[in-house]
């Protein structure tokens, strides 16, 4: 004799439409935001790249006791440093120690005194000089700023 614990037949096929449709709603409601956070993750993280990248810069040159540029090219959008002592010794033959590529997501715009260049000097100081790191629709921005004495730092910026 079997003993059952009341009327426990399944589901209906009501209740599976409502399990669905709550499912729906709720990716509806956090796909935007998952986007929004997986753009915010990658512009967070392209500034801390460029940031570790011209701290590298700043460290060849002290290393090597010479100055280095890194040029900022807003329209192939990367970060190239290049010796300049290796620029004024082999008849105008740039040597790029490495390159930084910037996601097609972001663009890279530089304001200084030079145009798009950071030059960093042998004793490590660099000129002032902002970097603004966007996404395409610019919503979102982070500002990286020089100072003469080498110091580097991220201010985020979002717009309402």
């Amino acid at each position: 004799m079997k003993k059952t614990l009341g009327n426990n037949h399944g589901i209906t096929l009501i209740e599976l439409i409502a399990v669905i449709g709550i499912i729906g709603i709720i990716y509806l409601i956090s796909a935007p935001l998952y986007r929004t956070f997986q753009t915010t993750m990658l512009l967070k993280g392209t500034s801390r790249g460029v940031v570790s990248y011209i701290e590298q810069a700043k460290s060849l040159a002290m290393n090597f006791n010479r100055s280095f540029k890194v040029a900022i090219d807003t329209t192939s959008n990367k970060l190239a440093t290049t010796d300049t002592l290796a620029v004024e010794t082999t008849e105008d033959k740039i040597q790029k120690v490495k390159e930084y590529l910037i996601p097609r997501q972001l663009k890279i715009k530089a304001t200084s005194a030079t145009g798009n260049e950071l030059t960093i000097s042998s004793t490590g100081s660099m000129e002032s000089c902002s970097i603004k790191i966007s996404n395409t629709q610019g919503t979102s921005c982070y500002t990286i700023t020089t100072s003469g004495t080498g110091t580097l730092r991220i201010y985020p910026y979002e717009k309402n």
